[in-house]
C-alpha cells in the first residue's frame, strides 16, 4: 500500500502516527511540531525548507524534524511514496538508548535526505508495509505495545542506516556528554532568551572554544550555527503560523528592537521578517 499522487484514497491514523492522504498534509498547523517521514518509490518529491531546497527521489529517505521552516511541498504526476507523521512524543519514546540520536538529528537539520542502498531500501518498504498491516487493528489486546514495537524496529534501522553512511567523529565519553547537554539546553527553548555561546558554555562549565571545538568535531559547525538555527526555526514558525505582529515576536524572543530582529532574519535565514510573511502569503493557495 502506498501513496499515489493523484489517487489518493486512505487516511490511516493512531494518536501519535499518521499516514496522510497527501504529502502537503505536512504542512497543516497540527503537524508543525510533528516529525515527517518519506520514502520515495517513484517519480520525484520537492520541499522547500527556509531558502534550501531538497528533492526526494526514488530509494530516498528523507525525515524532517521541523515543518514549521516548510514553505512547500511539490510532487510529480507519477510520483508514489510513503509518508509518516509521527508525534514529538512518539519520537521521543523510540529514541535509542545511546547518544547517537543527538549526532544524528544534528545531521539530518543538515541534510534531511539519505539514498538507500538496495538492501536498504527492501527493508524500509518491509518496515512500513508490516506497519501500515498492523495500524488501525486496535482489537489486538496489546495493540499500542505492538504498534509501537513495529516503529521501535523501523526506528532502530533508519539509525543503522544512516550511521552507516554518516561515520560519525569518535569522541571521548565526556566530550559527548557535553555535546549531548547542549542540545538538551536548546531542546528546552533556552535559545529563546538566550543567544550568546557564553551562557550555554556557563551551564555546562566548560569555555565557549571548547563547546565550539566539540560542536565542530561532530558536526562540521561551531555551537553557534546551531543556536541560530534553532532561533531561526522557532522564528519562522512564529512568523508564518501566527498573526502576531513582528513587534510582538521581537519581544517575545528576546530581541532589543524590532530592527535588530530584522538584521538577525536576515543574517540567518536570508530574508527579513516581513519578507518571509509575504513568501507565506503568497505561496497559499
Amino acid at each position: 500500500m502506498h501513496i499515489y499522487a493523484g489517487k489518493f484514497s486512505y487516511k490511516m491514523e493512531t494518536r501519535h502516527l499518521v499516514f496522510p492522504f497527501r504529502p502537503d498534509a505536512m504542512m497543516q498547523p497540527q503537524h508543525i511540531s510533528a516529525v515527517h517521514h518519506l520514502l520515495c518509490h517513484q517519480g520525484t518529491l520537492t520541499v522547500d525548507i527556509y531558502h534550501s531546497e531538497y528533492t526526494i527521489r526514488p530509494h530516498d529517505y528523507a525525515i524532517l524534524h521541523n515543518v514549521a521552516t516548510l514553505t512547500d511541498v511539490r510532487w510529480t504526476e507519477d510520483f508514489t511514496g510513503d509518508v509518516m507523521i509521527l508525534s514529538e512524543e512518539l519520537i521521543r519514546r523510540l529514541r535509542p538508548h545511546n547518544n547517537y540520536h543527538v549526532f544524528g538529528q544534528l545531521s539530518l537539520y543538515q541534510n534531511p535526505v539519505m539514498h538507500l542502498s538496495e538492501d536498504d531500501y527492501a527493508t524500509c518498504c518491509e518496515d512500513i508495509r508490516l506497519i501500515r498491516r498492523r495500524i488501525g487493528k486496535d482489537s489486538h489486546l496489546f495493540y499500542d505495545e505492538m504498534l509501537e514495537h513495529l516503529m521501535m524496529t523501523h526506528v532502530l534501522n533508519i539509525y543503522d542506516i544512516h550511521a552507516r553512511q554518516l561515520h560519525p567523529a569518535e569522541l571521548p565519553e565526556r566530550a559527548s556528554q557535553l555535546l549531548q547537554q547542549f542540545i538538551a539546553l536548546l531542546n528546552e527553548g533556552h535559545y529563546r532568551h538566550n543567544r550568546t555561546l557564553q551562557f550555554y558554555a556557563d551551564r555546562l562549565c566548560i569555555t565557549p572554544h571548547y563547546l565550539s571545538e566539540i560542536s565542530k568535531k561532530v558536526t562540521g559547525e561551531p555551537a553557534t550555527f546551531w543556536i541560530d538555527m534553532y532561533l531561526g526555526n522557532e522564528l519562522v514558525r512564529l512568523i508564518t503560523t501566527t498573526t502576531r505582529t513582528l513587534t510582538d515576536i521581537a519581544d517575545e524572543l528576546h530581541f532589543s528592537s524590532l530592527s535588530y530582529f530584522t538584521q538577525y532574519a536576515q543574517k540567518v535565514l536570508g530574508q527579513t521578517p516581513s519578507q518571509i510573511r509575504q513568501r507565506i502569503k503568497s505561496s497559499k493557495p
